[in-house]
């Protein structure tokens, strides 16, 4: 009986053992599947920035043109505009 009892006793150990080694593997698993998705999300976000965020940026200053701002500077990957408004004029900055 007393055989028995500690056989349960091990059976029961190793069960919760054995659950505690799926859980640990299944989030192992989970954060493969998450790295794979964040690397995907880096390239896509890179491709949005290198293609379209480059168009984007021409047109906001196409249209601060357009619209009477003026460009104080233009250097690599920064934009001024002085804008009038009714407190004055100030100016507006976009980096990228």
């Amino acid at each position: 009986s007393a055989i028995l009892s500690d056989i349960q006793s091990v059976t029961a150990e190793l069960r919760k053992r054995k659950q505690i080694i799926a859980d640990a593997d299944k989030a192992l698993q989970d954060a493969d599947q998450a790295a794979i998705q964040i690397k995907e999300l880096a390239a896509t976000s890179k491709g949005l920035v290198d293609s379209d965020g480059k168009r984007a940026i021409v047109k906001v200053g196409d249209a601060a043109n357009a619209s009477g701002w003026r460009p104080s500077s233009s250097r690599r990957k920064k934009w001024r505009w002085w804008a009038s408004s009714r407190a004055g004029w100030r100016m507006i900055s976009i980096t990228c």
